[in-house]
């Protein structure tokens, strides 16, 4: 508990929690100087706030030399390990390798096919219940409304976007820096990236009728962070 009061009293600063999610974000390393230029502060207190979110352990620092002969400077980046808030606190990873456990210990014919649909279920309804605060239904809804509910539900969950506009489609290139199962994915690995493809797949299939995926890296593979091309069709 006094840890979880240390982050929100850390994150409760909006430029505080505006430099955490920048850091986020742009998945690198970051010196006071970028971070001062990058919101318009005085070093000073950039350095002020990246060392309030150190301390939480929400970022961490290194030293790094700068390639000019001076001394070593220090850098700031995101932890690996997401970060996560209840009151009260609650085991959800617990529970969730009880579920899983559960689950691999199925007939392994038709275990793929559950993650999907599982995570496909979720992932529509989180969309669902993000679209019902607008007053138009999905057909009526433009192209960059329902990319702005994409992102609304994204951001629950750590991923950020972009899109690259085509003749014929949209290409939504979806990365994920700030794995929420990071932990579930070392025990897991195949089985979490299914689900979670699967729910990906159901965000945008309630918003889009024409949706391709494709990952092109995996935090499972080795890589540092995962990436999937959407391709929605116009």
């Amino acid at each position: 508990m006094e840890q979880t009061l240390r982050i929100t009293q850390t994150l409760a600063d909006p430029t505080r929690y505006a430099i955490y999610e920048y850091l986020l974000k742009t998945n690198k390393v970051v010196s006071v100087a970028e971070i001062a230029q990058a919101f318009k502060i005085h070093p000073n207190v950039a350095r002020l706030h990246l060392s309030k979110l150190e301390d939480t352990g929400v970022i961490q620092s290194m030293v790094q030399k700068t390639g000019k002969g001076g001394r070593p400077g220090k850098v700031y980046k995101k932890v690996n390990e997401p970060i996560q808030i209840s009151f009260p606190r609650r085991d959800s990873a617990l529970l969730l390798q009880m579920a899983l456990d559960a689950l691999l210990s199925l007939d392994s014919s038709t275990i793929n096919k559950h993650l999907i649909e599982t995570g496909k279920k979720f992932g529509k309804s989180m969309v669902e219940n993000e679209r019902k605060k607008h007053t138009m239904n999905e057909t009526e809804l433009l192209f960059y409304q329902k990319l702005d509910i994409i992102q609304q539900v994204s951001t629950m969950i750590g991923s950020v976007q972009r899109v690259e506009e085509h003749d014929d489609k949209w290409i939504i290139v979806y990365s994920i820096y700030n794995c929420p199962y990071h932990e579930s994915v070392k025990a897991y690995g195949e089985a979490i990236c299914l689900m979670h493809t699967g729910f990906l797949e159901g965000m945008f299939q309630t918003l889009f009728s024409n949706v391709t995926f494709h990952q092109r890296q995996s935090m499972v593979s080795g890589c540092s962070n995962c990436i999937y091309h959407v391709i929605v069709t116009k």
